[in-house]
């Protein structure tokens, strides 16, 4: 019996021991977050703080929290916005503290911290060193593109455009810029030379732009949402899904207003978007706008893992309370519900 207790006992510590030892592996193991989604979490509007929860592709085990967990608790602050590889580092935008965190793409350890950038929205590498960072700026009327050094955190330069610049997408040496006019109207797309220091030509599209993505055939597809006025319903307008081939308006798609969150097989051959508290999916090649629904629902974000090809939504739930991941594939059939933080919003993903 006594023998029979003392294996028990050494199985158990057994157990806990190794259990320590995988969540040390999952914090401090480089390159452990390599092969995954990172949700960014926004966290509470006006308080507390953004927090990124990272999911494996491997087996889609979720780790909390591990911005916080791998800095001794350093938060990253109010609202958690965006993220974006650059060489060996993640920019993780924070927009309502006016900062750019700058973190080891190795094992998410802090490095340094750009400051100064009002509003912050979305990065794009330009090279290992330097990137994009679009800014509504402190008022959502006065918006700028900075250019900043990663490695040690300094602003390079700064492109003045009007408000509330946000997706960007490189094609052909050509950066494309959608600018969704921030609080108030806008219907430009700016096209920037390579080193995103000065604007070639602007694209008219549709009411506040603000999701870009290329297609197999190397084009560029527009996202809309459309213009809503608050005091006067009757003023709103609907939005648009445009494609852009050669610097110029191939097809416009007429969609309903508040469309969000543009995205693409990745095949590149079929985009999707949300409107309405639906999933919708347009063939590239269709001359008409589909209406296929690929799943319902009310998201707060979407993104294509190019790792197995499904799609991930983010559910805010009620902005109050911890959200949600919702897995599916390209059909709409469910894979998976994983828990994450408060307010999930952007993805990243890593394979």
């Amino acid at each position: 019996m006594r023998n029979f207790t003392l294996i028990l006992v050494l199985l158990t510590v057994f157990m806990v021991l190794n259990s320590c030892n995988d969540d040390e592996e999952m914090i401090n193991n480089p390159d452990v977050y390599s092969d995954g989604t990172f949700v960014i979490n926004q966290g509470s509007f006006g308080s507390g703080t953004g927090t990124i929860s990272f999911i494996s592709n491997i087996d889609n085990s979720v780790n909390q929290n591990i911005y916080q967990e791998k800095n001794d608790g350093l938060v990253l602050g109010n609202v958690a916005q965006s993220m974006a590889r650059v060489g060996n580092r993640f920019l993780i935008t924070i927009n309502n503290a006016e900062k750019v965190e700058v973190i080891n793409a190795s094992d998410f350890a802090y490095e340094n911290t750009i400051e100064g950038i009002a509003q912050a929205r979305y990065a794009l590498e330009l090279n290992d060193n330097e990137a994009l960072i679009t800014s509504w700026g402190a008022s959502g009327t006065d918006g700028k593109i900075f250019k900043v050094n990663t490695a040690d955190g300094s602003i390079l330069s700064s492109l003045d455009v009007s408000g509330g610049p946000e997706k960007m997408i490189e094609v052909n040496d050509a950066i494309y810029v959608a600018n969704s006019g921030g609080f108030f109207r806008d219907s430009i797309i700016y096209v920037l030379n390579s080193e995103g220091n000065a604007i070639d030509s602007q694209i008219v599209v549709g009411d506040n732009p603000s999701d870009l993505i290329e297609d197999s055939n190397g084009d560029v597809w527009v996202l809309c949402n459309g213009y809503t006025d608050f005091s006067d319903p009757m003023l709103s307008t609907n939005g648009r899904l445009v494609q852009i081939r050669n610097g110029n308006v191939e097809k416009n798609f007429e969609i309903g207003n508040g469309s969000s969150q543009l995205e693409v097989s990745n095949d590149g051959n079929t985009l999707f978007y949300m409107n309405g508290g639906k999933v919708y999916s347009q063939d590239i090649l269709s001359s008409t706008l589909s209406s296929t629904i690929v799943y319902e629902g009310f998201f707060y974000g979407m993104g294509v893992n190019p790792a197995n090809g499904y799609l991930y939504l983010t559910d805010a739930k009620d902005f109050v309370s911890n959200g949600e991941l919702v897995i599916i594939n390209s059909s709409g059939d469910l894979i998976e519900k994983i828990g994450v933080g408060i307010i999930p919003g952007e993805l990243h993903f890593e394979d």
